[in-house]
């Protein structure tokens, strides 16, 4: 998955910061629900694109914008 949001964030010329707050709320996200629920794999992907959306909202100068996140990066899974 990290792999991946390299990739992305790459491709969309996001910053080194807003990359390593994504992972970091990844993470942290993951690490909460450890042992509470199943994660099934589309919901990973979905929690990533979500998590490369707020960091860049919050790191970028120019972030993401929501419609090419739910279209190009998650290919119509959220809506």
């Amino acid at each position: 998955m990290v792999d991946w949001m390299v990739e992305v964030m790459t491709s969309f010329k996001c910053s080194k910061r807003a990359y390593f707050l994504a992972v970091k709320i990844l993470d942290e996200y993951l690490t909460k629900m450890q042992g509470l629920q199943v994660i099934e794999n589309q919901d990973v992907h979905a929690i990533g694109v979500t998590a490369m959306y707020l960091a860049s909202k919050y790191e970028d100068i120019y972030p993401l914008h929501s419609k090419i996140v739910a279209n190009k990066i998650a290919h119509g899974a959220l809506t």
